[in-house]
């Protein structure tokens, strides 16, 4: 009986790592790590530029804007931050919900229009959105 367990063992064994051996050849991705000294100089302080009274303009500061190719608007109605959304079974709206405990159902059709319509409903805080399978109703 100990010898079948000892020679089961040692199957076992060579099997997994057989089995590492040719996963290790088929990811193709070799893993080498490797720690370098950073050495890091103190950066020399900023030179403030001179400023004449005369030239002083007040610059307004922008918002960092976010551009992307696939981006089609961008959605403003929600005061913090958004915790869930879903579009409708049906296509036709995205329901939002966020920390500030309200949800908000836009039609998709006004995405490429500049003022977007929203319905916006207060509820106690929700965490999940979901559509109905009919898209009348969201839970």
């Amino acid at each position: 009986m100990t010898m079948e367990l000892y020679i089961f063992t040692a199957f076992v064994g060579v099997t997994v790592v057989l089995l590492m051996y040719i996963r290790s050849i088929f990811s193709g991705s070799k893993v080498v790590e490797t720690v370098e000294p950073v050495i890091t100089q103190p950066a020399p302080p900023p030179k403030e530029p001179v400023k004449s009274k005369k030239n002083e303009r007040k610059v307004k500061e922008t918002k960092p804007t976010f551009t992307h190719k696939w981006l089609m608007t961008s959605l403003k109605g929600h005061s913090k931050r958004i915790l869930d959304m879903d579009f409708s079974p049906n296509g036709k709206y995205l329901a939002t919900t966020s920390e500030d405990e309200s949800v908000i159902v836009w039609p998709v059709k006004e995405f490429t229009q500049k003022e977007h319509k929203c319905f916006r409903c207060n509820v106690d805080l929700s965490i999940y959105l979901k559509w109905s399978p009919d898209s009348k109703a969201f839970v």
